[in-house]
């Protein structure tokens, strides 16, 4: 038993003193996938694609790239960048110009853009893990276009912007887990811009 106890006390202070990865002036840039993609689940609830068949709903993302630069041991500022886009397309029968049986494609897509300036403080850095807590802020726009192939609508693609309030956000916590010195997995829980859950991989420099 006390030795049980022993080899956890050195294990456990090797674990939080070895070189960290993450240290003053280090760059780390992160990929990553979010999920959910909340206007795809909607459209998804919205139409039921088991009893029409005509509906097709596909999205992808919140995809995101992140830089970050640690001026401090501990706290590292940043930009983060992302995309994600929702779509419904759907066919119906009509009558083509010459007065014959014709079928028709609508499409309807809404596509995210975010980027925000990032605060985030490390609360534990090691040579294979990175813990730390993320708060951030900046500019967002959705958009949304419609086009047709039915050319009884007489009508141009149209697109518009339906943003209220253009301001991103994220509050989250989120870890590093290295398989190198320099390339780890990422993963991120939090509110905002990114999905309650991303992840992906991560690269320090």
């Amino acid at each position: 038993m006390k030795n049980l106890f022993t080899t956890c006390i050195i294990t456990f202070g090797t674990l939080f003193s070895a070189t960290s990865q993450v240290e003053e002036s280090s760059i780390i840039i992160d990929t990553y996938y979010g999920f959910p993609n909340l206007y795809t689940s909607v459209l998804r609830t919205g139409y039921d694609t088991e009893t029409n068949d005509e509906f097709k709903i596909t999205g992808y993302g919140p995809v995101g790239l992140r830089g970050e630069y640690m001026f401090h041991d501990k706290m590292g500022v940043g930009i983060d960048f992302m995309i994600n886009t929702s779509k419904v397309s759907y066919n119906y029968a009509s009558v083509s110009p010459t007065g014959s049986p014709a079928v028709y494609t609508d499409e309807v897509s809404t596509t995210k853009i975010g980027v925000m300036a990032t605060f985030s403080y490390h609360f534990v850095s090691t040579d294979r893990i990175d813990f730390f807590g993320v708060v951030g802020a900046g500019f967002k726009n959705r958009s949304w276009r419609y086009s047709s192939n039915n050319p009884s609508l007489l009508t141009d693609d149209l697109a518009l912007s339906s943003t209220l309030i253009p301001i991103a956000g994220r509050i989250g916590v989120g870890t590093r887990i290295f398989f190198t010195d320099n390339l780890a997995a990422n993963i991120g829980l939090g509110f905002g811009q990114g999905g309650i859950l991303n992840a992906g991989l991560s690269l320090a420099l």
